[in-house]
């Protein structure tokens, strides 16, 4: 290999152990439209904004959900028993909370992010629900 190569190869390796890009993520839901009723599959779109992420949900009736979801950061209560102190400022529990609409009807979602550095890539478990019984339960 020539030098330049091995460059551009060591540059390409970094590129993409760097974090997330600003691309859409796209998780599935289980979409229970009313209270006691088998759910059915729900899709919902997030994209990186300023502060937060838009939520784009797509229901199980076909419906278009939108709306914005912001981060917050708590500190967790470690139980003395587990060897913890409590609370810790340094552990950290990362939520991303917000509203979704149609217009008609409106979601309260929040979301646990189990790596919060790499946002809704790393994974997991969300809820949107309505005041109807309506609920989105999420597992990413």
């Amino acid at each position: 290999m020539t030098r330049l190569s091995l460059i551009l190869t060591a540059a390409l390796a970094l590129a993409a152990c760097a974090g997330p890009a600003n691309r859409p993520i796209v998780i599935d839901g289980a979409d229970s439209l009313r209270s006691g009723e088998a759910p059915r599959l729900a899709s919902a779109r997030m994209t990186t904004e300023a502060g937060g992420q838009r939520m784009e949900l797509v229901g199980a009736d076909g419906a278009l959900l939108t709306g914005r979801l912001t981060r917050a950061e708590r500190p967790v209560l470690v139980p003395l028993a587990a060897g913890g102190t409590a609370p810790t400022p340094f552990v950290t529990d990362t939520e991303m909370a917000g509203e979704i609409t149609d217009g008609t009807t409106t979601l309260a979602c929040a979301f646990r992010l189990l790596n919060p550095a790499r946002g809704f890539d790393g994974g997991g478990v969300g809820r949107c629900a309505g005041a109807n019984g309506r609920t989105v339960d999420f597992r990413f």
